[in-house]
């Protein structure tokens, strides 16, 4: 009887239910980061950890009907990397405003605040970077050094003070209302390692750099110091969370 349990239970053994991948992702080109040079185009997962790494025809067994599918046969799969000096926190805090580094013409950025503005609160700061005058395929009208006059922007958005940081960090355009709010005027004069660009009338034309920022940006600076915490809590979780969400999706980890 010992010996006919045996194969019995052997087969019995042979029948159990292989362990059901949870995640599958097909792909043509993954990057191991081991010296290995075999090539595989499909990776299987249980949980969080991955279980099997491998060619898809092999892993199909392993596949059942709760066992999710990703089809990245058209990407590139690696390993998520760790970024060491990464501004984690700047990252999301962009995120929340205006991005212009795509854009090439100053009506493309325009119509973007114009309409941020129609989302927005009387008396609320629009803030926007990424802008470069170089992109532009055209310049706009009454242009200084190629930077764009306030003038058009400051009619459309009277109520609004309107602060967009250059894509160099080493200048900023500001609308009429921003800079009526920071107290300037024609009389204003360039700080020292700094220019107020001006027309030939010696009027602002809403273009501040390196130094001669310091206003406009004090004037930001004040406007969020006025939020109250749970306000300044609120933008502070939204950052972190736009900033992990572009991270992830990057493969930043």
């Amino acid at each position: 009887m010992r010996y006919l349990l045996f194969p019995i239970f052997l087969v019995l053994f042979s029948c159990q239910k292989e362990t059901k991948l949870d995640l599958v992702i097909q792909t043509n080109a993954i990057y191991t980061a081991t010296h290995s040079s075999k090539a595989f185009n499909a990776i299987g997962l249980i949980g969080d950890q991955i279980k099997v790494l491998d060619n898809y025809q092999n892993l199909k067994k392993q596949i059942g009907p709760e066992t999710k599918m990703i089809d990245a046969r058209d990407m590139f799969v690696m390993p998520g990397f760790i970024e060491g000096h990464g501004h984690f926190y700047g990252m999301g805090s962009s995120l929340q405003n205006l991005n212009f580094l795509k854009d090439t013409s100053w009506a493309d950025i325009q119509q973007k605040v114009i309409d941020k503005t129609k989302q927005s609160e009387k008396g609320d700061f629009i803030f926007g970077r990424g802008w470069h005058q170089e992109k532009w395929f055209t310049q706009p009208e009454n242009a200084v050094d190629a930077y764009p006059h306030h003038q058009g922007l400051s009619d459309a958005t009277p109520d609004n003070p309107v602060i967009l940081i250059h894509a160099s960090g080493h200048s900023l355009f500001a609308n009429k209302k921003a800079m009526d709010m920071a107290g300037i005027t024609t009389e204003t004069p360039d700080p020292a390692g700094g220019r107020i660009v001006r027309n030939n009338a010696g009027e602002s034309i809403g273009v501040f750099e390196e130094r001669a920022k310091k206003p406009i940006i004090d004037l930001y600076s004040e406007y969020l110091n006025t939020l109250d915490e749970i306000a300044q809590t609120a933008l502070w979780y939204e950052a972190v969370e736009l900033a992990q969400k572009e991270c992830l999706s990057n493969g930043v980890t």
